[in-house]
């Protein structure tokens, strides 16, 4: 069973995917936060394993909710959920811990489909310590970001990332883009470059 603690205001859209979710067998929501005070209860009270943040909350930075979230349940899996108009704010959440991220007019079929594919991937694996991920050559990237990163190097398609590891194509263009940005090169042929390059020196954590 996979426990979803929703970070999302009181709206029709988070009730349409509440009711999504409780219709299946298999994912459960154990509580909804849209402020600090509710996320710290949420957290302490229902341990999910899966977060679904919406990045527009008024009253919670997204950002902010990840780190939070990252920090007291490193077992949990962050997917952010943002308008066309805040990829970077996605971006920065899934720099500090997120999973994934949506476009907040993501079908509750698809964000469904996106818990499931970060608690699989999630579980068993060590969380980056308060936003830190895994350090390639000196560049610290979170574990996502480092996959991305290898199999660019492979000569993998953002699609053919998309499928690999099962993640939505939005999110694998930012991670992309991030990766790029972390390195300070100028395009994925560049990356993988400097992978080739830093393949001597790659630290894979624990």
């Amino acid at each position: 069973m996979v426990a979803v603690l929703l970070v999302m205001g009181d709206t029709p859209g988070c009730d349409a995917l509440r009711r999504r979710i409780m219709a299946t067998g298999d994912v459960v929501v154990v509580g909804r936060a849209d402020d600090v005070p509710g996320l710290t209860r949420g957290l302490r009270a229902s341990s999910p394993d899966v977060a679904v943040v919406d990045c527009a909350l008024a009253s919670l930075d997204g950002v902010a909710a990840t780190r939070r979230i990252v920090a007291a349940r490193p077992q949990a899996a962050v997917v952010a959920l943002a308008a066309p108009w805040n990829v970077d704010g996605a971006m920065l959440a899934m720099t500090v811990g997120a999973h994934a991220y949506l476009p907040s007019d993501a079908s509750p079929e698809d964000v469904l489909a996106t818990v499931r594919s970060a608690a699989e991937r999630h579980r068993g694996t060590l969380a980056p310590a308060r936003g830190a991920g895994p350090v390639v050559a000196g560049v610290a990237l979170t574990a996502r970001q480092r996959e991305v990163l290898e199999l660019i190097a492979a000569g993998c398609s953002n699609q053919q990332i998309s499928s690999r590891l099962n993640i939505d194509l939005r999110t694998v263009e930012a991670h992309v883009r991030h990766v790029v940005d972390r390195l300070k090169v100028r395009d994925r042929a560049d990356a993988a470059h400097w992978l080739a390059n830093a393949a001597g020196s790659i630290d894979v954590g624990p």
